[in-house]
């Protein structure tokens, strides 16, 4: 749970410093959950269960921002099936089945 928590908040907190920067908040949204889920990978965690606790704290942070969560889960999702791809095929396979199971109902109808 605590690991949990950390990622969410690592995932906001970039959000958070985007917005306060002027910087578009997808793109930190993107880069900052394609980090986490490599990092994930890095140190032996669970790819899967990061990347979904990644997307929830995007939208959460695109929430208290004003942004458009739908375009947050885009995003999110975007960058981390880029970072399963990244480590490697069975990983982005196994990333896009999660993904898509947590993701739905957030995505825009």
């Amino acid at each position: 749970m605590a690991t949990e928590k950390a990622v969410a908040q690592v995932v906001a907190g970039a959000v958070e410093a985007a917005n306060e920067a002027g910087t578009d908040a997808g793109v930190a949204i993107k880069s900052s959950v394609k980090g986490v889920v490599k990092g994930a990978s890095d140190i032996r965690a669970d790819v899967g269960k990061t990347a979904v606790t990644a997307v929830d704290g995007a939208v959460k942070a695109a929430a208290e921002i004003g942004a458009d969560t739908a375009e947050a889960v885009e995003h999110a999702t975007s960058g981390a099936i880029e970072a399963a791809e990244e480590i490697g095929t069975d990983t982005a396979q196994a990333g896009r089945n999660v993904l898509k199971t947590a993701v739905k109902g957030k995505r825009r109808k």
